[in-house]
């Protein structure tokens, strides 16, 4: 897999939930990196980003387009699971990743650096 347009196929390939998480993660990530950016509202926009990722990558069963309430009910549903993933990779994030970042030396410095040009913002 050397060639990287196979890299980027085979991304796009993975089950939508698994890549909307690595998209809340990102999301996440990079609003921790900004320093203007409340680290209080990166859970909730991750959440979203997560719910927006699921609903947009999911392929809508044959049926679902058959009458309006079904098509309502199928969104209604995946939007409820988006939010659901989002909100695990906020907690995998909380409670593993953080950890492992307090490990890694240029990492947590980083993001350490980050939220503190946060609050001198403040």
């Amino acid at each position: 897999m050397n060639d990287p347009l196979q890299f980027v196929w085979s991304l796009v390939q993975i089950n939508p939930a698994v890549l909307a998480v690595l998209a809340a993660l990102f999301v996440g990530y990079v609003l921790k990196l900004i320093p203007s950016f409340p680290n209080q509202r990166i859970p909730l926009l991750t959440i979203s980003v997560s719910a927006g990722a699921y609903l947009f990558l999911c392929v809508p069963p044959a049926d679902a387009h058959a009458d309006k309430a079904s098509f309502f009910r199928y969104l209604i549903a995946t939007l409820i699971l988006g939010c659901v993933i989002g909100m695990f990779a906020w907690l995998f994030h909380a409670q593993l990743l953080k950890r492992i970042e307090q490990k890694i030396p240029f990492v947590g410095d980083a993001l350490k650096d980050a939220s503190q040009t946060e609050t001198r913002l403040k």
